[in-house]
């Protein structure tokens, strides 16, 4: 017996041991391992199959099935299976009824075994306390790890806002947004200001979309106004040709009015001449008044030129006109008409892809704010459960706990009512905790799974996430008729980096702009829009050249000019004179003749013709002045007209040269127009895309979630571990406390002398009773003790009938008294239950509530 007792202790500890070894590995492994519980097993995710085709997947069931296994059928499986044996161990071990106990498992075999001996008694304890341990620090570990849960929600809605915030400032930073989070509609402020360029103005920062946006559509304005203003000023070469043609007719005019002059001037010339050489041929003196050859006669000169002038200046008409004819087509007809329309429709049409583009910002930026608001509410939702929803994930895990610790201390004090109440207890609620431990078991892997990050929390390891967006994104967007698809470049998308100065400004690269990723630059490429007015202004330029002809005509009407400046009749005569000696002479030839002749004696008959040929010369030399200072004057008007006219062709032509570097000009603008709005992958970076992906979709989702799930994992494990172990090794020791009693209990008769005397030293009644006969329960039982301390306590001992009043249910009831405990602390146990309900004896309020609660309690006080 001694041999096996030493075997029995040297088992007990062994398994002490090895409870401590696993929970020390447990602990352990739960809190280094990186990828906790769910990287056990080998799972294939199918992240290459849409989620719509799980169902009918292969490779989802697959993967369903591989979940269910490893995480325990859910964790059901694991319980009926542990819940059905826990049964089985209940009706072997008797809790439900003595014959279920059958072979090894009756009383009569139990109670020769060295195990469930006294000496064992302390090993048994030992193992249940660490067993019991072991589940409280499960349930520490559980709660230690469910806290961060709150704080992880806060940063996801913290991310989620922050990332909506950089949304928003991508697409228009500044006074929008903040209008429509101060409740103002998007109808309302397009009304107020102005429709979608109106808010656009509004956008503030120099790498925003809208501010792109608005800056694209002023520089198509500025640029077509320019080519517009360009062809109005063009338009005005046609009117400076018809004027041109004018002047050089008017020039005509001239010219020949200068040759009537010169005709003219020979007839006075002549009819003056004719005079003098008559009053000359008379015997009249010299020196009185002029000689016939001091008149100034037209030569020939004087009459060719002005025909030859005419002559060049019909030519040069001729030149003009033919320009005018050269230069309609282009001007007025391909640069009025058809590039004036061609800029009209195609301006129209990039006005409005332009703000179409930014209609849809101003609506994306609506449906940010609002999922800003949608944020706010859900993290408000979330904190209101902040109070309860921190305890709960532990409030879960320790139901089990606390029963097993119901039975350990049960176990301790010898009660069997509350071993049997806990084991009952567990059996009834293992089933629920192994499926709440598979829910978290299951959750930890299909988080582990879908992300893939395998430990390393970051938005480039983390790939099985990104196949499965790339697989399920059927998203195609089509922008200015270039239809993209979002799936395709969805890996360049979330791990889009931020490149930005010290400023803040963003450094432009390929891979971290919106536009460059996802291949919509030919979305803004207005080259097709802008090619047909740039071909038809480039092809007008050549049309605009007349240089030659402009030249040739500059050539004729100079000529014209220096052939008119040739005529020249008396151009410095001073006629004045010729009237005052012809006036003064004709006025001493009426006085006195004879001195105005060589011979002295003069007839009457030639100084009457003499004095009548003066006063017409007098006429006729006025006259003939006149003309000279007409034909001067037609002459310096014929000059500043032709002056005038070789202006015009000059600035006729350097308009020609104008017009033509303006198309150049013009032609270039509009390449930078379309340069200048293809360089939109300057203000689309991707980066907020990228932070906001690491941080709410790998930081938040994939470790936060997936930590919090995973870590919960081990210590509901230790538990669950715990209380399986606990519920088997606890419920056999509840033979280990009936023995116990057994051994401890002394039946006593009432007629027995020691009993009488013991009481009657107390100066009490002695407790009458009939004898116990055959029937030991019949009797009195009293627990033995080495010193009952009666004469410690001031209680009186209750009367049989008084002790059947408080047990009401029992037949027969007995004192049951502690070891070295005071009476006070007596209980009455009522057969044939060994349940003990403390009843205190001074207390009779108290008495009564508590054998309320006994009754309460009786079914199971039946079961046990």
């Amino acid at each position: 017996t001694d041999l096996k007792a030493a075997r029995l202790a040297l088992f007990m500890k062994r398994l002490a041991a090895f409870l401590q070894v696993n929970a020390a590995i447990l602990f352990s492994s739960a809190i280094s391992s990186d990828e906790g519980v769910a990287a056990i097993g080998d799972r294939s995710f199918p992240a290459n199959v849409k989620v719509s085709q799980w169902p009918s997947s292969p490779e989802a069931q697959t993967y369903a099935q591989e979940l269910v296994i490893q995480s325990g059928g859910v964790g059901i499986g694991v319980g009926l299976l542990f819940s059905f044996f826990m049964f089985w161990h209940l009706c072997c071990w008797g809790y439900c009824c003595q014959c279920f106990r059958c072979c090894c498992f009756k009383l009569s075999v139990t109670r020769e075994g060295c195990c469930f001996q006294n000496a064992c008694h302390k090993y048994w304890q030992l193992v249940a306390g660490i067993i019991v341990a072991l589940s409280f620090i499960g349930l520490i570990f559980v709660y230690h790890n469910s806290q961060p849960m709150y704080g992880n929600i806060d940063d996801f809605f913290e991310g989620a806002d922050i990332f909506l915030r950089d949304a928003e400032d991508f697409n228009c930073k500044g006074v929008v947004t903040k209008l429509l989070r101060n409740g103002s509609s998007l109808t309302e402020l397009k009304a107020s200001y102005g429709g979608v360029t109106g808010l656009l103005d509004l956008c503030s920062g120099n790498t925003t979309v809208g501010t792109f946006v608005k800056g694209s559509m002023v520089q198509m304005n500025d640029t077509f106004d320019a080519i517009l203003f360009m062809i109005d000023t063009t338009q005005n070469i046609l009117t400076a040709l018809d004027q041109t043609v004018e002047k050089i007719e008017e020039a005509i005019v001239v010219s020949r009015d200068i040759n009537v002059t010169v005709f003219k001037m020979l007839n006075q010339s002549r009819f003056i001449i004719q005079h003098l050489v008559d009053i000359y041929e008379s015997d009249f003196a010299i020196g009185h008044i002029p000689l016939p050859l001091d008149i100034p006669t037209p030569d020939e000169e004087d009459f060719a030129m002005p025909y030859a002038a005419v002559y060049a200046l019909g030519e040069a008409n001729k030149t003009m006109r033919s320009v005018h004819t050269t230069l309609h087509k282009p001007i007025a007809t391909d640069l009025g008409n058809k590039t004036r329309g061609s800029i009209h429709v195609n301006r129209n049409k990039i006005t409005t892809d332009l703000v179409s583009v930014g209609d849809s910002i101003l609506k994306q930026i609506d449906n940010l704010v609002k999922m800003e608001d949608d944020v706010k509410d859900y993290s408000e939702q979330a904190q209101s459960t902040k109070t309860i929803g921190q305890f709960a994930v532990t409030t879960l895990f320790s139901l089990t706990t606390i029963f097993l610790m119901v039975m350990f201390v049960g176990y301790c004090i010898r009660r069997n009512f509350m071993i049997c109440f806990g084991a009952y207890s567990i059996f009834i609620l293992f089933t629920w905790f192994a499926f709440i431990v598979g829910i978290f078991i299951l959750l930890s892997m299909i988080f582990y799974d879908v992300c893939g990050c395998e430990g390393q929390y970051d938005a480039a390891s983390c790939k099985t996430i990104r196949t499965l967006m790339k697989t399920n994104l059927d998203m195609n967007m089509t922008i200015n008729d270039v239809e993209v698809s979002v799936a395709k470049s969805i890996d360049k998308l979330l791990l889009c980096p931020t490149r930005t100065d010290v400023s803040g400004n963003y450094i432009y690269s390929a891979d971290s702009n919106f536009v460059d990723i996802l291949g919509l630059i030919s979305a803004f490429n207005f080259s097709k829009e802008v090619g047909k007015p740039k071909s038809q202004l480039l092809a007008a330029k050549p049309l605009l050249n007349a240089d030659t002809m402009i030249q040739n005509a500059t050539e004729r009407l100079r000529l014209s000019k220096n052939l008119i400046a040739r005529v020249s009749i008396g151009a410095t005569y001073n006629f004045d004179i010729d009237g005052a000696r012809y006036t003064r002479t004709k006025e001493g030839h009426s006085l006195g003749a004879s001195t105005y002749y060589i011979k002295p004696e003069v007839s009457a008959y030639i100084i009457s013709n003499n004095s009548l040929r003066l006063t017409e010369l007098i006429g006729t030399n006025r006259q003939m002045g006149q003309s000279r200072n007409y034909l001067e004057a037609a002459k310096q008007r014929f000059n500043v007209s032709i002056e005038s006219v070789v202006i015009s062709l000059s600035n006729i032509q350097l308009a020609l040269n104008n017009s033509r570097d303006a198309i150049d000009a013009s032609a270039l603008s509009l390449d930078d127009l379309v340069a200048f709005i293809m360089s939109i992958n300057r203000y689309t970076p991707c980066g907020f895309l990228g932070r906001g992906y690491q941080n709410v979709v790998i930081g938040s989702f994939c470790e936060d979630v997936f930590s919090l799930f995973d870590n919960i994992v081990p210590g509901a494990i230790i538990c669950m571990v715990s209380t399986i172990l606990g519920f088997f090794i606890i419920s056999i020791m509840a033979d280990c406390v009936v023995f116990q009693r057994e051994k401890t209990k002394q039946l006593l008769d009432a007629r027995d002398a020691r009993l009488q005397e013991e009481v009657e030293l107390l100066g009490q009644p002695v407790i009458s009773v009939a004898p116990s006969g055959k029937d030991p329960s019949s009797g009195l039982l009293l627990t033995e003790s080495r010193d009952l301390n009666v004469h410690e306590s001031d209680e009186k001992i209750l009367s049989l009938a008084e002790m059947r009043s408080n047990c009401p249910c029992a037949r027969v009831c007995v004192l049951y008294v502690q070891w070295n405990a005071p009476l006070h602390d007596c209980s009455f146990l009522c057969f044939p239950s060994l349940v003990p309900v403390p009843v205190s004896v001074s207390m009779p309020v108290l008495s009564y509530t508590l054998t309320f609660i006994r009754l309460l309690i009786i079914p199971f006080q039946r079961i046990c």
